[in-house]
């Protein structure tokens, strides 16, 4: 599953949580929290159990194992983020992360703007990302 690690991560940082409030903090649609919690509690990396306040509801919670998962995954991308950014200065890193995760989020938010790119002179001028042999696409990259 390729948002284990997402929704492992979500439980370790707010604790338990109803399989509602999990797919709301893991941005997943309704129709697929309840697979994915399946699939998590069949490899032993959550446990799920009914909400005593409400019955209609189940609570998750990280299992010993989930989190076990979680330090192992969380050590895989350590390494593959080390050998992502391997060419930047270490005090260059974190900003370009925080700068990438500001990316990310505006554009999950259905904010996205079009490209604009400022050519030489002052009019900002819309890029069509297809046509790259437009002049102010071109360059060294690297």
């Amino acid at each position: 599953m390729e948002e284990t690690p997402a929704r492992l991560a979500a439980l370790d940082e707010f604790g338990v949580a109803s399989q509602a409030e999990l797919g709301r903090r893991c941005n997943m649609d309704r129709s697929d929290v309840v697979a994915a919690i399946n699939e998590l509690a069949e490899q032993g990396f959550v446990e799920r159990t009914p909400d005593p306040d409400d019955r209609r509801r189940n609570l998750v919670t990280l299992t010993t194992a989930g989190d076990r998962q979680l330090r192992r995954m969380d050590g895989a991308l350590d390494k593959v983020q080390d050998d992502l950014l391997g060419p930047l200065p270490a005090e260059d890193r974190p900003t370009l992360t925080h700068l990438l995760t500001q990316l990310l989020t505006h554009h999950q938010r259905g904010q996205a703007s079009p490209l604009l790119l400022k050519p030489r002179g002052d009019r900002a001028m819309r890029a069509d990302p297809r046509r790259v042999d437009a002049p102010e696409l071109r360059g060294p990259i690297g």
